[in-house]
């Protein structure tokens, strides 16, 4: 994960290298970016920060329901299985 700051200072490294004749892969790739990331950092004109610390994620289909882990404990300590 990159954030916005550290984001900012290699899209001016890239523009800075672009200026002086760079061409954009090469440009990203020495900072170990793809050009698909880099737009996708510039979506719609601005630098975007990291979404996925903010995103909502439902919950699995297959979680367990709250009166299951006790019953999974029970039956756990009652088996002769080590974890």
């Amino acid at each position: 994960m990159t954030a916005l700051p550290q984001r900012l200072e290699m899209i001016a490294d890239i523009l800075q290298a672009r200026k002086a004749g760079a061409r954009l892969a090469l440009a990203c790739a020495e900072l170990g970016l793809s050009v698909r990331t880099l737009e996708r950092w510039r979506c719609d004109g601005e630098i975007r920060p990291d979404g996925r610390p903010e995103a909502e994620r439902p919950a699995p289909a297959h979680k367990l329901s709250d009166e299951e882990p006790p019953r999974v404990k029970i039956v756990v300590a009652s088996s002769d299985l080590e974890f």
